[in-house]
């Protein structure tokens, strides 16, 4: 029965990838027909081509930025995670000052942060002596995991981001 589940789920995402790059791709090339026609199938096949290849190189630049700029503000978040962890262990004033400092850092409006690790790093700041080591850990584990969420393959669609 999983079996028979993994199976069919890897096919749905197999057919959604192709019916965007396909769709997109033939789009693409019917919309070009209108600026400079073609006299043959051929013609539209090798625009068609084309334009796949133009939507791939947009779609791996553009997503590829989007994952990394994610990937960037789960790196500094786990790390001052990580800090956080090493202050509650030891209760340095120092660590606890370089911790507060890289908070101010991250809540500045120019940096790259989603709302979700603003309210974190504003939690962690409003908190931070009050902060566990079992929270702290949780929140590591989360944050590691949507870190290596950003490596995975269909991240390089945009239907199966939407879908996911």
């Amino acid at each position: 029965m999983k079996k028979r589940y993994i199976i069919s789920k890897t096919l749905t995402q197999i057919f959604i990838y192709l019916v965007e790059v396909i769709g997109v791709s033939t789009l693409l090339a019917y919309l070009s027909t209108f600026m400079k026609g073609t006299s043959t199938i051929y013609d539209f096949i090798e625009r068609c081509i084309t334009c796949y290849t133009i939507y791939q190189i947009l779609v791996i630049v553009i997503l590829t930025n989007l994952n990394d700029i994610q990937k960037d503000l789960l790196l500094a978040y786990t790390t001052n995670l990580k800090k956080c962890l090493l202050y509650i262990e030891t209760k340095q004033n120092y660590i606890k000052k370089d911790i507060l400092k890289n908070i101010d850092y991250q809540l500045k409006k120019d940096t790259f942060n989603n709302n979700e690790v603003i309210n974190a790093y504003k939690n962690i700041k409003n908190n931070i002596d009050k902060l566990t080591k079992d929270n702290i850990e949780m929140e590591i584990i989360n944050a590691e995991h949507r870190y290596e969420l950003n490596s995975l393959n269909w991240r390089f669609s945009f239907l199966l981001r939407l879908l996911k």
